[in-house]
């Protein structure tokens, strides 16, 4: 027998082929059952990130655990993509929950949690930058009863033309390259010029602008809204010239209801530093009148030796002439949770938060009772009696 003939395949028998085609049927059950096992359910409860925008999306979430804050971070969303970020039945009421993106902008609320730039589990919530991280701002995400599962839907922020404003590149002042210009229709002049989230995380919000002062040779301007005072400086950089500009309109136009656009490069309580590429006026919303009638120097009718000073969207308690209590403040028609004691009846409510004062602080909540050209009375919520003051400008 020659050598090919040697390892030529024998054909098999029918009792060899029908064992085979048993093993192969057996094998293939097998491993439809070990995917069945290993796989999970697409219907599986879970917190879900879904990314509706055509940009990548970086997601971290917040929650309390252990009686511990904790926050995590990064999970990366393609667009037209869903990824989970909390697995398996959602047992607490409350997760938070951060997106960022290179052209898009959502707003973030006041529930502060320790974030980093690379992939992280932070324990706690406090000292973030003793730790060597950053404090940032979370949305809240409520869980109704018995509610296992929530899908978190980022959708774009930015119109069409706004989108395509900021893919413009221009040279800058200086030689930079790959900067991006707003719009310059607002009356106001253009600010920073560097590309959108240079200094810091793009941010946008609505308030108050409550005063620009003297700060060394320039100005420093605040704007109260969303429970923060957003400072602006030439130290960030804004631009002087914007600054200068915004004095004159806050001397001229005070407590100015207005939108600041730009970059945030320092949170930490109440507090956040930012540098200003866009600022234009809105309309001035229902208490523009009250924030007038408010402005001035107030002295107690029942206590001589006690003061308060509003200016702007600040105000300050003295005592026997010296500042005892600085806080910013804010106007809301209806009495927030926070605010202990029951619902007054006025429907206009000052919301103050102390300068430097911990995100999370309970605010102080006064029910403007009464307002007119020589008299005021507040009722600070859950106090037993009212404060009564008379104009002594």
């Amino acid at each position: 027998m020659s050598e090919k003939n040697l390892f030529r395949k024998r054909p098999k028998s029918n009792s060899e082929a029908a064992v085979a085609s048993s093993f192969r049927l057996w094998i293939a059950a097998l491993l439809l059952l070990l995917g069945t096992i290993a796989l999970p359910s697409s219907a599986e409860a879970a917190l879900q990130a879904c990314n509706q925008t055509e940009e990548r999306v970086s997601v971290a979430i917040g929650y309390r655990e252990d009686g511990e804050w904790v926050s995590e971070g990064w999970w990366v969303v393609p667009p037209g993509e869903c990824k989970t970020v909390v697995g398996g039945e959602l047992t607490l009421s409350h997760y938070y929950w951060r997106a960022t993106a290179k052209n898009e902008d959502w707003e973030q609320s006041r529930f502060m949690f320790c974030t980093n730039r690379e992939a992280f589990t932070i324990i706690g919530d406090t000292e973030c930058q003793e730790r060597g991280y950053s404090k940032a701002a979370f949305n809240e995400i409520k869980l109704s009863d018995g509610q296992a599962d929530y899908t978190l839907t980022l959708e774009n922020t930015r119109d069409a033309a706004d989108a395509k404003q900021a893919e413009l590149a221009v040279d800058a002042p200086g030689g930079a390259m790959n900067t991006t210009v707003p719009p310059a229709d607002t009356g106001f002049p253009i600010g920073n010029r560097d590309a959108r989230g240079t200094h810091g995380e793009p941010f946008t919000v609505t308030g108050i602008l409550s005063k620009c002062e003297l700060d060394g040779s320039s100005y420093a301007c605040d704007l109260i809204g969303n429970g923060f005072r957003y400072v602006a400086s030439p130290v960030h950089p804004t631009p002087f010239r914007l600054l200068e500009a915004l004095e004159v309109h806050a001397f001229e136009n005070p407590n100015t209801r207005m939108t600041w656009i730009g970059d945030m490069v320092f949170y930490e309580g109440t507090h956040a530093e930012v540098v200003l590429r866009q600022v234009k006026v809105e309309n001035p919303g229902p208490f523009a009148e009250l924030r007038d009638q408010l402005q001035g120097f107030w002295q107690s009718q029942t206590d001589s030796e006690s003061q308060l000073l509003i200016t702007g969207a600040e105000m300050t308690f003295f005592s026997e002439g010296l500042p005892m209590a600085s806080s910013f403040f804010e106007i809301e028609k209806q009495k927030p949770d926070v605010c202990p004691g029951p619902v007054g009846v006025s429907g206009r409510y000052l919301i103050a938060r102390d300068f430097g004062s911990p995100a999370d602080e309970e605010p102080s909540c006064y029910d403007v009772v009464s307002v007119t050209g020589n008299t005021l009375t507040l009722f600070p919520v859950g106090a037993m009696r009212d404060l009564e003051f008379v104009r002594s400008d």
